[in-house]
């Protein structure tokens, strides 16, 4: 505690939030969803994901997208409702000022960093395998495992997904936009 009688909490909290995330991510699978390394942004009612490793360009994405309503800048949820599916923002990222609540998801682009901005579609199998690599905590096998790839294969059958080459500068919402 501090003077004023708060509780201040010192050291680093990573290993609670690691367990945090993982638990999230086997609640998810059974509930048909899964965690995203991603940020994403509400973008005309729309949920849009931007999914990469760590350096991809998933916080510069939300810096530059000011307009949008932030869902995360860091990990995304992503859940099945009926025929479509949900993004919403986690307590997990840097992001101050984020929206918790879901938008039905409209596309999911992985990141790539260039000098001119770029969109590839990708086809489903394409799409699936980069997914794959940005799921949190893929289990390797039983039937938690088989319920996440059978998520994870329906979204790529059901949502758009791209590979978004982009500079550190706005010009690839024109890109998107034209989606």
């Amino acid at each position: 505690m501090d003077q004023s009688g708060d509780l201040v909490l010192r050291g680093s909290f990573w290993p609670l939030e690691r367990a945090l995330k993982v638990c999230m991510s086997l609640i998810m699978a059974h509930k048909d969803g899964f965690l995203l390394h991603a940020s994403g942004l509400i973008y005309r009612g729309f949920g849009l994901v931007f999914s990469g490793r760590s350096g991809s360009g998933k916080t510069t994405i939300t810096g530059l997208s000011r307009t949008c309503p932030i869902l995360s800048d860091d990990i995304v949820a992503i859940r099945r409702r009926g025929e479509t599916f949900l993004a919403f923002g986690t307590p997990f990222g840097g992001a101050e000022e984020i929206v918790h609540g879901g938008a039905q998801m409209k596309a999911c682009f992985s990141l790539k960093k260039g000098k001119h901005p770029l969109l590839t579609a990708l086809a489903s199998l394409s799409a699936l395998k980069d997914l794959l690599k940005n799921i949190l905590s893929l289990p390797q096998n039983g039937p938690t495992a088989g319920r996440l790839l059978e998520t994870a294969r329906e979204f790529t059958r059901r949502i758009e997904c791209y590979v978004l080459t982009f500079p550190p500068d706005p010009s690839f919402w024109k890109l998107i936009e034209a989606l």
